[in-house]
Order: structure tokens, then C-alpha cells, then sequence
């Protein structure tokens, strides 16, 4: 990777061309061993192209073989794990990483300086004491800097910045050249940071003997010691990305000075012009400093500007005359040159906006804003959507000050938020965007952090806790009246022990006696000024099976987990165990809300039990899809959240999204440093602690965004989809020529069905349903098939011909009959008809041309319009069958291949052609009474599919370029549903209207909600009014910043507060 990332272009070609001369004349083999983001470098050297031939792909190290990494080390010392659950953590904590090795080595060599000798063990305790796997590093690194002193912290950004390359990289530098870029004053404490640096363990040192300038002995270098710490230190990452544009022109600049020094300085290898012109609006801006060489190139750069200058200037003046004839032209250029440059200056915000997208969609949307305020394009409005249609656009929280750890936590009614944290106070903000309100003399230490947990929307308890998203521990609690920020009591615990809240109840639980005697006593108290309300105890022959507990909010008792099951434990001399819940697994338990309880478990179970005025009950029971979190779910149950693989996200999953859909990423760039979030009460908004904790970001949820399940296992040909008629299932093509029923609305993977032919039929072309809901008609690349849906089996309608493809059926309106035809092939083409109870089948000939076209000559689409009328389409157009007497007509002629969709109910057709290339692809309505055809506007250019639902009043087209379009038949701008990459080969409206379902060959599933037809497309919008509807859904805005080196910055406007939530209508 040094080649690429620390040498000029002519360095790069003649070691290519070395290398390459040395395999040819020797005969030998080289090895090559580099990173797969460097692999297209080689590829612009064509003396490296044999590579490419012979590649071998070196995965890193998962699953299993982390696992072994870790453990085996430690077995061969005879000591082990304190428990497999924490391998497990440690494992799944990186696993997703790319440097995931390195990581786990610097954790585990910090366990193993903790670990307990007496016992022979790495514990848990050490584990958390460091922070984790990606902590430890994070942690290491901070305590060196503290060591090194605060006051010296700009040594150690400069002395990173001059070993990071633009890439992102390390690179190896020489000591001497390093310290150069200080003064001469700072030179020698610069001299000890690094020497701090590399005792840490951040930096490694060595001699190198084998340089250019071995003859002058050894030179001492030193370099970051691993890539890992690029990516795991928030710290260097934040200076990383704020230096972000500087960093390629210096390495540039570093690149062309010790090329110009190897060429004896002369004025030839001098950066001249614009390259001049653009060293100097760097050096403006750039923060860091120079080496001795690297200054001593910019001065002779600036040496030579100087002299051009003055030689310009006489040719300047000489040609005065000619300019002011020049002018006179310019003149009437002006008007279109502003245009052009009004035009230039918003293709490059939208080119910013199109980089931005995948890391931060709500910067990605400012910039499009920005990019349509500057000059009104259609690639602008489209690209707004493609942008809304990724995540919704965040607003943000400016904190007063810089915080060290937020917990944001919501009232029950969701009219405040309280962030909690290690500084003295926790602030309370209202809906509204005022705020905050201090609650100050909070305890301060490094034991645990301040919480807030609301008892209701006017009374806030606060005190300490010890671990994220546990219950408070602390000998003491205070409560507060909000809004008006009031302490109105401090409650005095006698020891220190757990306290939560319920409704308008506070809570501890203290122990009582040691080892197996210890038993709980619980203490309640009525809030706000009330005294004591009730003592009982549990003790410890009632503790025994006890794996979770906590408090009843409503006051009734215990709420106790043994083993995989759930009790309610009153309080003493109240009757006897209640059970509630059996789970899969091993239940956890917590309290949610304030008056509920969540009991889950590692299977994925989660079940919410409310307390209030009567009996217990439970208010919902979900099984969390894979990868998400087990207690971060909105009070509804319709969603969970959690924190992405580098804590850089959040990750939200729809329960009754597809199954195995990917989670929704809210993500903005930044360093999200320990991260908290938290659920807005109606589930409006999901709220994280963002930018250093000095943010708080919300996102808006009551929308739905599509559903998606990336890498689904479509056929690997065709890409079948429909929908039931009752719109609850949606039935796929599967690999393997199998078919795939899945719930709409309903993310249970245990809901799904499979159905598999009894032979192999090859791909799976396309599905149909019954209308009575008895069956699937399948049709495959060779036979077409019944699938009952009472389990009865599978059955052959029409059977295989060799060398004869099928593309669609369709099935009668009674159910009664199943067609399908000929599409391809060298034999016979024909029309199948078959009889569904008796098996009897008719054919029909088919039509063919009289010549050969050079590709398919029959049939690709079909509908019954009756129980004796049948629609094709495909080769010479639209035809109309009476099943009869086997004859056919004409009722739409085309030079192209075509494929149509129909609507009985409508009497309408809407075709388009798939076949010769440069048919066009654009679409016909034709009426099936009158046989008049006429163009369809509006919903794209370049179809491969589209689909009208059973009422023939909404279409749905896919575009080859990705883009899907969804609109009335009787007028109306069509909407844009933007998230698919290439071709969407199929695409399919509910019968019910409220879904669209696509299928593309980015291979991924989508299920969208229809768009609101009855209002204009948001694209649409006239200028004015759309720029003041996209401005309204975020307070961050691109403004333009002469120091940025893209001339634009993102800076953050007031806060509006969240009481209302931004909409938009796709």
C-alpha cells in the first residue's frame, strides 16, 4: 500500500515495470500480498495485469477462528474465560470488522495484565473495567493522552496528522523529517510526546537500514503501530475526518518536494500555474505544519510565481487594447455565463449531495436543497427523493456545552426529555425546543452516571446508576416538579441499593444478610411528598431459582424470573405466585415506561406486562428479528432499535417488516463517542446522543419506509413476485426453482412457507393465485405446475417439452382453468389450456412469423378476460383468443416483442416492448372494448416491467435505471419510489393499495408503502413551495463557507422542538 499512498506516479510505473522484468527474465514467482482496497490500483498498471489471472481472496479471520484466537492463547497457559458468554461478547463486538484480529489481540493483552492470577481467569470484571474490545483501545489511548498532558495535545495532532495518508492509511516516517515540522523551540517536547507515544504502544519505532540512503547509515522511523487504531480511537477519527480535505494535496505536496530534491531542485519539477494557485488557498486554510524540505519547495514555488508575475505583467498591459474589444463580446455573454455558472455550481452540490448519501442521508438532502436553490434541475428533485426514500431527515439539538456521557430519557406523555450524564446537572428540554431546565447538585464520580427516570410528566426522579440501561443504585434519589425544574424532596434510601419509579411511585431494593443468605428488602414511597408507603422482603429460600428481579410499578409485589419463566410474587401474606410468562430462553427482565415490565430472552422473545389498576396484563408479545437488541423496543411494540457495528448508527427494525429485512440506519457523520438512544413514547421518534455527545439527534418514524431483505435468494434467471388476494401474502420465487409464500405485515419468520417441486423445474418464472385462495399456479422454465395451499401436493399441469421455455400463466376468473404458452424455443409453439379438476389439457397453435426474428416467437404474457376469452401478448402484439373454437384476433399490432397487463373490471391493457433493443420502451393504453390504443405519459422511458392492480386504476412501472413509478390512470403526476441499484426486473401492486413489492437485480426484496395518490408528488411541487417543504423537515442548512474546500459548510439552525413531525408525502 506504500507504493500507492507515499510515492509519485513515475515511482509507481518504473517498480511495476521492474517487477514485472524481473519475473520475465528470471523466471520466478512473486507473491503479492495487499489489501482488497488497493487491488484497482494494480489495475492501471498494465505490467501488473497477471495478477488479476491468479487471485487468491484472503478473508479475515470470523466466527469460529476469532474464537480460537482468543482462547487457545490463554488454554495454553492453563487459564480460561471466566464465561463462554463473554468470548461470545468479545467475538460479536468486532466480528463485523474489518481489523477485527488486531482489536481482540489489544483487548485480550489488557485482560491478561487484569487477570486473576489466584483463580486463573480473565473475568468479566476486568473485561468491563477496559472498556471492551473496541473500547480498550479507545480507552488506552485516551489515558496516554492524559499522561502526556492536555497542554500538549496539539504535538500529538500534529505529529498524527503528518502519519495518517489521505487514504487513511499509515505511513512510515523518518524522525528527523517528523520533528522538522516543529519550531525549534517546540522541537524537543515534541521529541518527548513521540517518545511518550511509542512507550504507549500508539506509535512503533524502527531502524531502517535498507533505504535510498542506507549509505548514510541507519535512519530511524516510526510509524501508527496499527491500522485498527485508525478506525477504534474516536479521537483520531474526528481529526481525521476535520482534516479530511487538506490531507490529499499534502500528501501531494510531500510527494512533488522529494521529487524535486532527488532532481537537484530545478525549477522544471516546481509546481507551476494552477497547481500553484491551488498549494496557496491550501496553505491559507491547512492548520498543520511543514517539513524542512516541504517548506523549502513551497519558497522556491513561490520564487518562481514571482518571476512569471512580472514577465505577465508587460504582456498584460501591451495587450490592454484587445481586451477592452474583448469585453465588448463578453457583454453579451454575461446573462448565459451566470446561467451556466448557476448550473456548474449545482451539479457540484448534487455531486456532493450523491457522495454523502450512504454516510449521512439528512447532509445528503441539505446539499440537494442547497444544490435546487441554486439553479431548479429535474436530477435535483429526483435526487430528493431517492434521499427521503433511504431515511428520514434528522433534526438536531445543540447542547450548551460539551457533555461526557448523555442519557436522553423521555416523559411518559413525551412533552419533555431529560439528559442525564456525568456532569453535575440533568437538563430537561420541552417539546417545544426550550430549554433546559438544570437540576443541579447531582453527584459527581466515576462509579456510574447520573439518570433521570420520569415517575410522571411533572415529577422526574433523579440519581445514580452504575450500569447503561439498568436500574439507579445510589443510597439517595431526589424528585423534581417539571417544568418549572423544583426539588421537592431527596428520599434517603439508608443504604445503597437499586431504586426505580413507577407511577408516581419511587422504589429500592436493598440486601439483606451475605452469600446464600442474602435476601431483598423493598421500600416504597408515594411521590411527591408522601412517607413511606410499604416494606417486604423477599428472602432466600424465596430468592432460590431467582435469575432477574424487580419491583411491580404498580406496588403489588415482585416480578420475578426463574429460569425461562415469568412470575408476579406479591407482597408478603397476599397469596401465593402468579405465573405470567414461559419463554424460549432464559428470561431477563426490566422495567419500561414506568408502568410496565419487559421480560425477554436470548431467543428473541419480548413480551410487555402493564401494571396498573387491576390485574397484570400483557400489552404485546414480539420475537425480535435477528441482530436486534432485546430491551431498546417503542411502547407499541412495532419497532426495536440499536446501535450499528461501529456504534456510528442507529439501526431500527420494523417488527412487521418482511422477515429478514434489514434494520433502517439513521446515520450522521461525526463522532458518535459512546453512544446512548432512546424512543419517543408514541414511537414519533427515535432520539441518540451524536457529535461528542454535544448533539442530540431526532429522527421522525410516524411514516412507514419500505421493507427490504438485501441478498434474497430469487431464481437465479427471473425474479417472480404476486400478491395474494387478499393482500396478506406475497408470494416469491426461490432458489432452486422453489416457491416462497411471505406474511405481509408480519415479520415471523416462522410464518413463512415454502413450497418445493417434487422435480427439478428450473427457475421459477411466475406465480399466480387462485382467486379462491386454493391454490398456486407456477409456471418454470419448463413445466408449469398446481401448488395446493391445503398441503395436498404439488402437481404437473403442462408438461416439460424439451428445449421450450415458459415465461407467465394465468388462471380464470372461476379458478376453473390455468393457461400458459410457448415463449421460446425451436419446436411447436403453443398455447396450453387446461381444466384444473379433471387435468384435461387443450392446445392451440400459436402464430409464427414467417421468416425467423433471431429470438423468441410466442408468447411471454397472458390474462384471462373470462371464463372463454384469453389476452397474449408477445410476438406481432396483443391478441384475443376465443377458447372455444381455438381462434385468435389481432387487437394490437407491433413490429416489437411485447408483454402487457390486464384489468377486467377496467376493460384495459397497458404493453410495452422488451425486444428488439431499440424498440421503444415506453407505454400503450389500450381499451379492450373499442381497441383504440393511445401513448401512456409519465411513467418512464425505459420499462422492463410493470403491474396494474385488479381495479385497473393504479399502475406501477420498473425502470431499467432503478427508478420504480406509481400513479392513477386517470391523471396525475406519477411518484418516484427511488432505492433500487440497476434494473428492477419486476414489480407488483396489492389489491388492497397499500403495498408496491420490487424485485431487482441488486438482488433485494422490497415491500413499499403506496404513496398518498391523491396529493402531488412532492418532485412536483412548484419551485418555491418545494424548497420551503424540504427546508422545513430539518434545521441543518449548507451555506456557503470561502474557507471549506468545497466552498459549502452544514451548520445548524435553531431548534423547533418536536412536538410536530416533519412530513412529506412520496
Amino acid at each position: 500500500e506504500e507504493l500507492f499512498t507515499l510515492n509519485a506516479e513515475p515511482v509507481r510505473e518504473r517498480f511495476a515495470e521492474l517487477l514485472r522484468r524481473l519475473v520475465d527474465a528470471a523466471g520466478i514467482h512473486v507473491v503479492l500480498v495487499l489489501r482488497d482496497d488497493f487491488l484497482l490500483d494494480c489495475h492501471r498498471h498494465p505490467q501488473l495485469e497477471p495478477i488479476f489471472s491468479d487471485l487468491t481472496p484472503v478473508g479475515p479471520p470470523a466466527g469460529s477462528e476469532l474464537r480460537r484466537a482468543v482462547t487457545e492463547p490463554a488454554a495454553r497457559r492453563l487459564y480460561g474465560f471466566e464465561s463462554g458468554s463473554m468470548v461470545d461478547e468479545m467475538v460479536g463486538e468486532v466480528e463485523a470488522e474489518r481489523g477485527a484480529l488486531p482489536l481482540l489481540a489489544f483487548a485480550v493483552s489488557r485482560l491478561w495484565e487484569l487477570r486473576d492470577r489466584e483463580r486463573r481467569l480473565l473475568t468479566r470484571e476486568a473485561y468491563e473495567r477496559i472498556g471492551g474490545v473496541v473500547g480498550a483501545l479507545a480507552q488506552h489511548a485516551e489515558a496516554t493522552l492524559e499522561k502526556v498532558g492536555r497542554e500538549r495535545l496539539p504535538i500529538v495532532r500534529e505529529l498524527f496528522r503528518n502519519l495518517v495518508t489521505a487514504q487513511g492509511t499509515r505511513a512510515v516516517r523518518d524522525v528527523d523529517e517528523l520533528l522538522s515540522v516543529f519550531a525549534d523551540s517546540q522541537r524537543e517536547c515534541a521529541r518527548e510526546v513521540l517518545r511518550a507515544l511509542i512507550d504507549a504502544r500508539l506509535l512503533t519505532s524502527f531502524e531502517d537500514g535498507a533505504s535510498e540512503q542506507a549509505s548514510a547509515g541507519a535512519r530511524h522511523r516510526v510509524e501508527i503501530v496499527h491500522e485498527s487504531l485508525l478506525r477504534a480511537w474516536p479521537r483520531l477519527v474526528r481529526w481525521q475526518t476535520q482534516d479530511a480535505d487538506a490531507a490529499q494535496l499534502r500528501d501531494q505536496l510531500r510527494q512533488a518536494a522529494r521529487t524535486w530534491d532527488e532532481h537537484e531542485r530545478t525549477d522544471d519539477m516546481l509546481w507551476a500555474g494552477s497547481a500553484f494557485r491551488e498549494y496557496a488557498l491550501w496553505r491559507e486554510r491547512y492548520p498543520g505544519r511543514l517539513s524542512e524540505l516541504e517548506e523549502a519547495f513551497a519558497a522556491a514555488m513561490t520564487s518562481l510565481a514571482t518571476r512569471r508575475r512580472r514577465r505577465r505583467r508587460v504582456v498584460l498591459i501591451s495587450g490592454f487594447a484587445v481586451l477592452l474589444a474583448v469585453l465588448a463580446v463578453v457583454g453579451t455573454l454575461w446573462r448565459r455565463s451566470v446561467q451556466e455558472t448557476r448550473r456548474a455550481e449545482a451539479a457540484k452540490l448534487l455531486a456532493l449531495a450523491q457522495a454523502r448519501l450512504v454516510d449521512d442521508p439528512t447532509e445528503a438532502l441539505v446539499l440537494t436543497t442547497a444544490s435546487l436553490e441554486v439553479a431548479d434541475t429535474r436530477e435535483a428533485r429526483e435526487f430528493v427523493m431517492r434521499a427521503l426514500w433511504t431515511a428520514p431527515p434528522a433534526l438536531e439539538l445543540q447542547m450548551d456545552e460539551k457533555q461526557e456521557f448523555v442519557v436522553p430519557s423521555f416523559s411518559p406523555t413525551g412533552h419533555h426529555v431529560a439528559l442525564g450524564g456525568y456532569g453535575p446537572e440533568v437538563k430537561v428540554w420541552s417539546e417545544d425546543g426550550q430549554g433546559p431546565t438544570r437540576l443541579g447538585g447531582q453527584t459527581i464520580g466515576t462509579s456510574g452516571t447520573n439518570t433521570a427516570i420520569w415517575a410522571a410528566d411533572d415529577l422526574l426522579v433523579t440519581g445514580r446508576k452504575i450500569e447503561v440501561g439498568g436500574p439507579g443504585f445510589d443510597d439517595h434519589a431526589q424528585v423534581w416538579s417539571i417544568p418549572d425544574g423544583k426539588l421537592m424532596r431527596r428520599v434517603d434510601f439508608g443504604s445503597s441499593g437499586y431504586w426505580t419509579v413507577g407511577p408516581r411511585r419511587l422504589y429500592t431494593m436493598l440486601e439483606q444478610g451475605e452469600g446464600p443468605d442474602t435476601g431483598f428488602l423493598l421500600r416504597s414511597w408515594r411521590l411527591p411528598d408522601d412517607s413511606e408507603e410499604l416494606v417486604d422482603s423477599l428472602s432466600a429460600e424465596e430468592r432460590a431459582g431467582v435469575s432477574d428481579l424487580v419491583a411491580a410499578p404498580d406496588g403489588s409485589g415482585w416480578v420475578v424470573a426463574r429460569g425461562s419463566a415469568v412470575y408476579l410474587h406479591p407482597l408478603a401474606g397476599k397469596g401465593p405466585e402468579r405465573l405470567l410468562e414461559v419463554l424460549e430462553g432464559r428470561a431477563s427482565l426490566a422495567s419500561f415506561w414506568g408502568s410496565g415490565v419487559l421480560a425477554f430472552d436470548e431467543a428473541g422473545s419480548a413480551r410487555l406486562w402493564s401494571f396498573g389498576d387491576g390485574e397484570p396484563s400483557r400489552v404485546w408479545a414480539i420475537r425480535r428479528p435477528a441482530g436486534a437488541p432485546a430491551v431498546h423496543a417503542d411502547s407499541d411494540g412495532r419497532r426495536v432499535a440499536g446501535l450499528g457495528p461501529n456504534q456510528q448508527s442507529v439501526q431500527v427494525w420494523e417488527i412487521d417488516g418482511l422477515p429478514g429485512a434489514r434494520p433502517l440506519e439513521l446515520r450522521r457523520i461525526g463522532s458518535w463517542y459512546d453512544p446512548d438512544l432512546a424512543f419517543h413514547p408514541g414511537g414519533a421518534w427515535c432520539v441518540a446522543t451524536t457529535h461528542q455527545h454535544q448533539r442530540l439527534t431526532f429522527w421522525p418514524l410516524a411514516r412507514p419506509y419500505p421493507s427490504v431483505v438485501q441478498g434474497y435468494r430469487f431464481p437465479r434467471y427471473r425474479r417472480a413476485l404476486t400478491f395474494s388476494r387478499d393482500s396478506r401474502w406475497l408470494a416469491t420465487g426461490w432458489e432452486d426453482g422453489g416457491v416462497r409464500l411471505v406474511p405481509v405485515g408480519g415479520g415471523d419468520p416462522n410464518a413463512v412457507r415454502e413450497f418445493r417441486l417434487p422435480e427439478s423445474p428450473g427457475f421459477c418464472a411466475d406465480i399466480r393465485f387462485d382467486p379462491s385462495g386454493r391454490y398456486l399456479l407456477v409456471a418454470s422454465a419448463g413445466a408449469t405446475w398446481l401448488a395446493p395451499l391445503d398441503g395436498e401436493p404439488c402437481r404437473v399441469v403442462v408438461p416439460d417439452v424439451d428445449d421450450e421455455q415458459r415465461e407467465e400463466g394465468a388462471i380464470s376468473p372461476s379458478g376453473a382453468r390455468v393457461a400458459s404458452a410457448s415463449f421460446h424455443g425451436p419446436g411447436a409453439a403453443e398455447l396450453y389450456l387446461v381444466d384444473v379438476a379433471t387435468g384435461a389439457l387443450q392446445t392451440f397453435a400459436l402464430p409464427r412469423p414467417e421468416s425467423p426474428t433471431g429470438w423468441a416467437e410466442g408468447v411471454v404474457s397472458l390474462e384471462f378476460l373470462d371464463e372463454q376469452t384469453l389476452l397474449t401478448a408477445g410476438w406481432g402484439g396483443l391478441r384475443k383468443w376465443d377458447l372455444t373454437t381455438g381462434t385468435q384476433q389481432l387487437v394490437m399490432a407491433s413490429e416489437a416483442f411485447l408483454k402487457m397487463r390486464a384489468s377486467r373490471a377496467a376493460g384495459i391493457a397497458v404493453a410495452w416492448g422488451i425486444w428488439p433493443p431499440d424498440a421503444p420502451k415506453g407505454l400503450e393504453l389500450l381499451d379492450l372494448t373499442t381497441g383504440i390504443s393511445r401513448p401512456l405519459e409519465g411513467f418512464g422511458d425505459d420499462i422492463e416491467t410493470a403491474d396494474l392492480d385488479p381495479s385497473g386504476s393504479v399502475l406501477a412501472t420498473g425502470d431499467r435505471d432503478g427508478s420504480i413509478r406509481v400513479g392513477r390512470l386517470d391523471g396525475g403526476e406519477t411518484h418516484l419510489l427511488l432505492g433500487h441499484t440497476g434494473n428492477v426486473t419486476r414489480v407488483v401492486v396489492s389489491p388492497d393499495l397499500n403495498w408496491v413489492a420490487s424485485a431487482g437485480e441488486d438482488n433485494t426484496l422490497r415491500l413499499w408503502p403506496m404513496p398518498d395518490l391523491s396529493k402531488p408528488p412532492l418532485h412536483t411541487l412548484p419551485h418555491g413551495e418545494l424548497l420551503a417543504k424540504l427546508q422545513s423537515l430539518t434545521n441543518l442548512r449548507a451555506v456557503r463557507d470561502p474557507e471549506s474546500s468545497t466552498g459549502w459548510t452544514i451548520e445548524l439552525g435553531p431548534f423547533p422542538g418536536w412536538r410536530d413531525i416533519p412530513e412529506w408525502n412520496p
